[in-house]
Order: C-alpha cells, then structure tokens, then sequence
C-alpha cells in the first residue's frame, strides 16, 4: 500500500525518494509497537546525487526581482533596500549568499575593488579582486 501511494505521486523521482523515506521511517517506529510491520527496503527509491546547474538570472529577470524589494516590508523600508543590494550583489559577484551574509564592513576595499571573503565553500578565507569595467547603460537601476 504504501509502494502504490509512493508511486502515485507524479512527481520527480528525487520527490519519490522522499516521500518513501518519510514512510521507511514511520514504519521502523511503528515496528517498536506492532513487531510484525513489515520493514521497507531502504533502497527501493535511490535519491538522485546529481547537483542541479545554477540558475543564472537574466538582466530581464533581476530587474522585477530587485525592483520587487522594495514590497518586502513598506513600514521598514532599509529591509527592501537591503535585500535588493543582497540580491545585486550574488548576481554582480557570483558569490555564494553564504559568503555575502557573512561579509562585514571592514572585508572590502572599494578603491582597489578587492573584497575578503571569510569561510567560503571549502574552510578557507580567500581575496576576491572585482576588476570594474566601464559602465553599460542598462534597465537596473542603482
């Protein structure tokens, strides 16, 4: 019964996966209780370990994205604003928001366009120069 409810769902197979998992492990609890539950065998749905790609955002998609922010909070609007630096921020840099939340005041140097960035993917601290390039006109704005 609960093979057919898993299979049923017609999502992705990584949401199958899932799913049976949250019925493997109700099961294994309800074998404290009832001895004769059957066990669910742990590898019928293997997860997928492929790692999607990212999404890069085009200019087309930031623009609203940012311009959006500004609805996040209306009493406080230094929220909207500083979601639409955050966001501005991942797409210019390509930086992980991991490492963006964890900038602070003193990580950069705007005149020479390096910026440290503290405990990145893999333990380590690691300079990041920004080399600027002329300005194009473009939709987003400041």
């Amino acid at each position: 019964m609960a093979l057919d409810f898993v299979l049923s769902f017609s999502g992705t197979a990584d949401s199958r996966a899932v799913r049976h998992g949250v019925f493997r492990r109700f099961y294994e609890y309800l074998a404290i209780y009832a001895p004769r539950t059957e066990a669910l065998e742990r590898t019928a749905f293997p997860r997928s370990t492929s790692i999607p790609p990212p999404r890069i955002l085009s200019e087309a998609e930031l623009a609203p994205l940012i311009d959006a922010c500004s609805f996040i909070s209306p009493r406080i609007p230094l929220r909207g604003r500083t979601m639409a630096t955050l966001i501005g921020l991942l797409a210019s840099t390509g930086l992980r928001s991991g490492e963006v939340v964890r900038l602070d005041r003193g990580d950069d140097d705007l005149t020479s366009g390096v910026v440290l960035v503290r405990k990145t993917k893999f333990p380590k601290t690691a300079w990041f120069l920004f080399i600027q390039r002329p300005r194009q006109p473009s939709s987003i704005r400041p």
